[in-house]
């Protein structure tokens, strides 16, 4: 037996629309959810890249801490 997948932001995006009432924002979540899975995988260039984009510099975690 196989782990369950975790689920995606836009799969709680959708889950909490849903749970609202609100049909236009689950299918606005269905729609960039079916865009991102669309979306050819990263390469390791692209990982690098988006990975110093999110890490931020350095000094400035230290400092916030």
């Amino acid at each position: 037996m196989s782990a369950p997948q975790p689920q995606s932001y836009a799969d709680i995006r959708i889950r909490r629309a849903e749970e609202a009432g609100d049909i236009a924002e689950a299918d606005y979540w269905r729609r960039v959810k079916a865009d991102v899975d669309k979306a050819p995988p990263l390469g390791p260039r692209q990982k690098a890249l988006l990975r110093s984009l999110l890490s931020g510099p350095v000094g400035a975690r230290r400092d916030a801490a």
